[in-house]
């Protein structure tokens, strides 16, 4: 998949059009004008967006053999190695745009994505995590890269990184039901159940309907064995459906939830 900051520069950069349309009119100026790299650059950012990462390689080499250069020539091509499976030069290749640009993201992301191909997990782990600390403002979904690739690395010490980095994400964000219901995964993973209920606790307060949350806290107190708390979950969440609109009531994921729960509190009662 092509890093999502990627994608939303090429959109910005080519906004109009079919890109099959703009690929053969880009190349037809190369074919009247062939002394004008910059064309090729155009057509090879092009390429990327097309997935035609072959074509973009020959294209942004074009470049380089002519002495043009620039980050975005260095990003494009490093993001068409790494899709084609040439992780060791796309590292090469990025090095080279964070030599000019340290804290460029779409530079961060490929260069961590090529490591983890590579799979030199612990590295990837601490690229993903500077993004964390170059960007305040950091999206979830880079807290959420950032803690999944610490839980890839081996490291004893990586699933406390992945804590801290969910931790850091839900203070400067505010709550995010995705970074808090990861925070309950990895420590239902851990068997700290304390922390765990704890965490998932957070997820019912904020959520408008309960029955689901109040499920999954079953779920955890039935693995910490507590079950009669979980039998008062499962019953609170049935009586969250009762208050329902009928028009709600028959949702089918809703009616799927509700068995689900019927069966569980079956199961444990019996």
């Amino acid at each position: 998949m092509q890093s999502a900051i990627w994608l939303l520069v090429v959109t910005f950069l080519f906004p109009h059009g079919d890109l099959d349309d703009r690929i053969g009119a880009v190349t037809q100026q190369i074919n009247l004008t062939p002394d004008q790299i910059e064309l090729y650059q155009m057509r090879g950012e092009l390429y990327v967006a097309h997935e035609e990462y072959a074509n973009a390689i020959s294209d942004f080499r074009h470049c380089l053999r002519h002495h043009v250069t620039n980050s975005r020539i260095y990003l494009g091509l490093s993001q068409s190695y790494l899709h084609s499976n040439q992780s060791d030069s796309a590292l090469v290749i990025i090095d080279k745009v964070l030599t000019l640009e340290p804290y460029n993201p779409n530079a961060k992301d490929i260069q961590a994505s090529a490591l983890e191909k590579l799979d030199l997990f612990c590295e990837a782990a601490a690229v993903r995590e500077s993004l964390v600390t170059i960007f305040p403002n950091a999206t979830p979904s880079i807290y959420l890269q950032a803690a999944s690739a610490w839980l890839a690395c081996p490291d004893p010490a990586s699933t406390n990184h992945a804590l801290e980095i969910l931790q850091q994400g839900i203070h400067r964000t505010g709550y995010i039901r995705l970074l808090q219901q990861k925070l309950v995964s990895i420590y239902a993973q851990q068997e700290k159940w304390t922390d765990a209920i704890k965490a998932q606790d957070e997820i019912i307060q904020q959520s408008s309907m309960k029955a689901r949350p109040l499920y999954e806290r079953a779920t955890l107190y039935i693995r910490a064995v507590q079950v009669e708390k979980a039998k008062d979950d499962l019953l609170i969440a049935l009586e969250a459906f009762d208050q329902l609109p009928m028009n709600k009531k028959e949702i089918v994921s809703l009616k799927i939830l509700r068995a689900d729960i019927q069966s569980l509190l079956s199961t444990i009662e019996n």
